[in-house]
């Protein structure tokens, strides 16, 4: 069905420029229903996209709708000034307080400050650094509009002083500050309590905000006060969440932020792409130990499986790489999740190992799905330069009809020396700016002899290009995996997500690791709060796939099942 065909939910009962909130269970079109209603709004209110905000909480999701803004020719290819006021609401509030993304802590700004207090902050093996805890218990102050007196409330604050006896962290995130001011730099909590406190609010009459049932009090501050000055404004308000989804309630999260909205609520109760129904029987048996989970209906079909696996990181029988062959198909994408990041780096090591290239979340030694493409494009590229070695290669090359992607191509010329072009590298990088595909016969003729000499050797050729050791570490274990097996689609869509960071994604298969540490066991049986809030995560997890489920059992010697046979 056509985006444009798909009909709006109880659209005689609320006008699309009537402010609604839509909650829903997984798959039951949230966000479809929310950019439909944004769509129709935009005609009906004859406004312009510039006058309108988009809060999502992952930026694909607003490159989502930016797309279909496109499509549907409601916005130009190639413009970027009507859409300043789209993506995460942290990037909405730094284009707001126009702060540039140099001005922005990373991790190396971190890894200095630790230095310099003989702290470590990169972690090197399954444990959360000092560093690492610090700024935990830091963000949670932060984000739950905390004084810095009271750190000592802080999830992440028991683990920290493991590491020392009692210690005053008021002076040491004075210090952190200072640092920060002396930089000029943000973190990105700064950015919302910036805004907040100079009540700065995007020109909108439109406003449309996605997951909000996970928000944290900061991110309220921000959506309720540009939710006021939209209303005063007789603007239209969207909001799209489930409040049987709140997982982030370490960080102050809360379904009573969604429930406080004081505008009508839909309650969506139709699954249309997932999860499957025996995921979702599954999902809302775990669900059911602390909550009652929603009827809704779903057609959608799908299997779950039970593996066991060796103990992580592994190549034994059964290790991540094996069951990612096993149980995924041509074309598909992959998530593999597990409770925490420490599991997640065990997974992570064990793919690295093998070849596997990879995207995640924060924490699990994976990369951005940015800079994950450029890997795999030169992956690609110089796997496919590596069958066309030897004195004729070049000619077979030529003739030979294949083709790249003009974006893949483009980042491997870069990453060429100029002295392996024949001409000027700019001629050759402006083919693949204004083509959609680059052939093979454009290399021949832009390269000189020593680029087939050189460059078709697989990873022996990375010592040639212009890319970093951090990205050589990657792929040299990629190319020299020999097992022509590996689909390109595997190496294209595959993603190590902790539980909590998948809020909100799909994929066709998901690799779900089983077991909780001691600690979150123990935890549940002692405060009501963590097992309701442990089981909505495992409801979550359960809910991601749209059509394989696979269990991993048995991978860490550290945790202890939650997915009971009872489950299954």
């Amino acid at each position: 069905m056509n985006f444009t065909e798909i009909p709006i939910v109880q659209r005689d009962e609320y006008d699309v420029t009537d402010s609604v909130k839509l909650n829903g269970s997984p798959g039951t079109g949230k966000t479809t229903q929310s950019f439909r209603r944004y769509i129709e709004a935009l005609d009906e209110r004859n406004t312009d996209v510039e006058d309108t905000c988009v809060v999502s909480y992952r930026v694909s999701l607003a490159n989502d709708l930016i797309r279909r803004l496109r499509s549907l020719g409601i916005v130009e290819d190639k413009d970027t000034d009507d859409l300043e006021k789209f993506g995460t609401i942290h990037a909405v509030c730094k284009r707001l307080l126009n702060v540039s993304h140099k001005s922005m802590v990373n991790s190396t700004h971190k890894a200095e400050w630790c230095e310099n207090r003989g702290w470590k902050y990169y972690a090197d093996d399954d444990e959360d650094t000092v560093g690492q805890l610090f700024f935990d218990v830091l963000d949670w102050l932060c984000i739950n509009n905390k004084s810095v007196n009271d750190y000592s409330i802080a999830p992440a604050y028991e683990e920290f002083v493991a590491e020392f006896r009692e210690v005053d962290l008021s002076d040491i995130i004075k210090s952190w500050n200072e640092y920060k001011v002396y930089n000029g730099l943000y973190d990105y909590h700064d950015l919302l309590s910036e805004v907040v406190r100079k009540e700065i609010t995007p020109d909108a009459e439109i406003l449309v905000v996605d997951e909000m049932h996970d928000v944290y009090p900061l991110m309220f501050s921000v959506i309720n006060m540009w939710s006021e000055k939209v209303e005063q404004d007789n603007g239209t308000i969207i909001v799209a969440g489930d409040t049987q989804q709140v997982i982030n309630s370490y960080q102050g999260a809360h379904e009573k932020y969604f429930n406080q909205l004081d505008i009508p609520e839909i309650t969506l109760q139709e699954s249309f792409v997932r999860p499957p129904e025996s995921h979702w029987n599954t999902a809302t048996q775990m669900l059911s130990k602390s909550h009652t989970p929603r009827d809704i209906t779903t057609n959608v079909e799908g299997n779950i499986y039970e593996i066991s696996s060796p103990k992580l990181p592994s190549r034994d029988v059964n290790n991540p790489r094996d069951i990612l062959h096993s149980q995924s198909e041509e074309n598909d994408s992959v998530m593999f999740l597990a409770r925490s990041r420490a599991q997640c780096r065990q997974v992570s090591k064990s793919l690295k190992e093998d070849g596997i290239l990879f995207s995640g979340s924060s924490g699990t030694l994976s990369w951005s799905r940015r800079n994950n493409a450029k890997r795999v494009a030169l992956y690609h590229i110089l796997q496919t330069l590596s069958t066309y070695d030897g004195e004729d290669g070049k000619v077979f090359a030529e003739n030979s009809g294949k083709k790249f992607d003009a974006d893949d191509a483009l980042l491997f010329i870069q990453s060429v020396p100029a002295k392996y072009i024949d001409g000027e590298k700019d001629d050759f990088e402006l083919i693949a700016k204004s083509e959609n595909e680059v052939y093979l016969y454009d290399f021949v003729q832009n390269t000189t002899d020593e680029f087939w000499i050189d460059l078709t050797n697989g990873s022996d050729s990375l010592d040639n290009l212009l890319v970093k050791e951090s990205v050589k570490s990657w792929l040299q274990p990629a190319l020299e995996n020999n097992d022509t097996s590996l689909l390109e689609s595997e190496q294209l869509d595959v993603a190590i997500m902790t539980i909590h960071a998948s809020k909100g994604s799909e994929a066709d298969v998901v690799i779900l690791y089983d077991g909780i540490t001691t600690n979150i066991k123990n935890s549940m049986f002692t405060d009501s709060e963590k097992r309701a809030n442990e089981h909505r995560v495992w409801y979550v997890a359960l809910t991601r796939s749209k059509r394989d489920l696979v269990i991993v059992r048995d991978a860490f010697d550290y945790t202890v099942p939650i997915l009971g046979g009872d489950l299954i």
